[in-house]
C-alpha cells in the first residue's frame, strides 16, 4: 500500500500542469484480501487504470479504486475467456464528472461501481480492455 501512495504522489507531481486530463490526485485505493494475485500483481493492475483515468477521461477525478476479490471473481474469470487472455482482473470505482469532457458523461454526476476490466497473458503486462457499468 505504500508504494501505492509513492506512486499517486509521484505521478500527481508529474501531471499537475497538464490539462485536459482525468485526477487522480484525490484517489483513495482499496485493496481487499486476495487468494489469486499477489500485492505488486494488483498494484500493477492499479498503476494501469490510473493511467487509463488520467489519460482517457479530462473532466473527471477518480475519487476511489477499489478491488474486492469476492465480488468480482467470477465475472474475472468470464472477461478472460472473452478476451482469450490468461487472467483477468475487475476494478471498481467512484468519480466524479467536473468539467468537459467527450459528451458521454453528465457535467456534475458522480458514477459509482464503474468496473475497469483488464487483462494479461502469462505474467505479462495488465490492459485496460473495456469500463463503465
Amino acid at each position: 500500500m505504500k508504494r501505492i501512495v509513492l506512486l499517486l504522489t509521484a505521478m500527481a507531481l508529474a501531471f499537475t500542469l497538464t490539462a485536459c486530463q482525468g485526477k487522480i490526485e484525490d484517489v483513495r485505493v482499496n485493496i481487499g484480501p486476495s487468494g489469486i494475485y499477489s500485492e505488486e500483481e494488483i498494484d500493477d493492475a492499479v498503476y494501469e487504470t490510473l493511467i487509463y483515468f488520467q489519460r482517457e477521461f479530462g473532466g473527471c477525478s477518480l475519487t476511489e479504486l477499489n478491488y474486492i476479490e469476492s465480488e468480482n471473481i467470477d465475472a474475472a474469470d468470464e472477461w478472460a475467456a472473452q478476451y482469450d487472455a490468461d487472467r483477468a482482473i475487475v476494478l471498481t470505482s467512484t468519480f466524479k464528472v467536473i468539467g468537459k469532457t467527450d459528451g458521454s458523461l453528465a457535467f456534475g454526476e458522480t458514477y459509482k461501481n464503474w468496473q475497469w476490466i483488464l487483462v494479461r497473458n502469462n505474467s505479462g503486462k495488465w490492459q485496460v480492455k473495456t469500463c463503465g457499468y
